[in-house]
């Protein structure tokens, strides 16, 4: 009778997928909480920090667009000299 094989050979025995996939699962809620607060307090929360920290407002749409995250990207590819790793 063959022996019937209950997980691949290589798997760490996790019935619920790796750590990428685990770490994909509580991103996808973390942002849908985030979505849900949003919609709730957004727009005074907005109010608030361009009433009471007008710098970090002003931060706020650059961190989130994607030429600043492109630039993080390259600079952490870079060394501390500013060349290519």
């Amino acid at each position: 009778m063959p022996r019937l094989q209950t997980r691949a050979v290589s798997s760490s025995g996790n019935p619920h997928g790796n750590r990428h996939h685990t770490r994909y699962l509580l991103n996808q809620e973390f942002i849908q909480a985030l979505l849900l607060h949003f919609r709730e307090h957004g727009k005074k929360a907005i109010e608030k920090v361009a009433r009471e920290q007008p710098a970090s407002y002003l931060k706020g749409p650059g961190a989130a667009s994607p030429a600043r995250a492109q630039s993080r990207a390259q600079q952490s590819d870079q060394g501390a000299d500013g060349r290519a790793a």
